[in-house]
Order: structure tokens, then sequence, then C-alpha cells
């Protein structure tokens, strides 16, 4: 009786012997999923820090942008200025011609000498 039963014992430490291995599968099992988790973690922080890059991409992209859109606004106002300036230069022209007689020299020939004077 008593080898049979040492042979149970036996038996079932073989057993325990065996669901341990099985428990140090698992657990293997279970750090190479954390090792998954862990990969898949860094390529989202990866495609996180593309997208921010992307992002600053962006922002340089609209700023340069906003200074070629700055400097048009300039030369507009240059262009501006230069038509203020031809409409003073032809009112000032109006007021000299108005005193003057073009009928025998003509206005094309006046506007000619008004232009080598000035």
């Amino acid at each position: 009786v008593l080898v049979l039963f040492g042979e149970v014992l036996v038996l079932f430490g073989e057993v325990l012997v065996l669901f341990g291995e099985v428990l140090v599968l698992f657990g293997e099992v279970l750090v190479l999923f954390g090792e998954v988790l862990v990969l898949f973690g860094e390529v989202l922080v990866l495609f996180g820090e593309v997208l921010v890059l992307f992002g600053e991409v962006l922002v340089l992209f609209g700023e340069v942008l906003l200074l070629f859109a700055e400097f048009l606004v300039l030369f507009g106002e240059v262009l501006l200025l230069f038509a203020e300036c031809l409409v003073l230069d032809a009112e000032d022209l109006l007021v000299r011609l108005e005193g003057l007689d073009v009928g025998e020299k003509g206005f094309d020939l006046l506007f000619v000498e008004w232009v080598v004077r000035s």
C-alpha cells in the first residue's frame, strides 16, 4: 500500500512538474506578447513624431506663404505710390499745358518739350 501511495505521489509530482512547465511556457508567451506591445508602442511613438514633423513643415510652409503675402502687399503699396506719382505728374502737366498756346506747335511737340525739360 505504501508503495502504491508512493507511486501516486510520484505521479502527482510529475503532474505538478508538467503543470509548472505549462505555467513557464504561458509566462514566456506573456513576455513575448508584452514585447510585441512594446514594439507596437514604439511604432506609434515614431508615427506620432512623423506627424509632428509634418505639422512643423506645414507651419513653415504657412509662414513662407505669409511672408510672400506680406511681400505682395508691400509691392502693391509701392505700385500705388508709383501710380499716385504718375497722377501728380499728369496733374502738373495739365496745369502747365493749360497756360500754353497749343495752336502753333501742336500738342505732341509741347508734350515732348515738357518731357525733355522734366
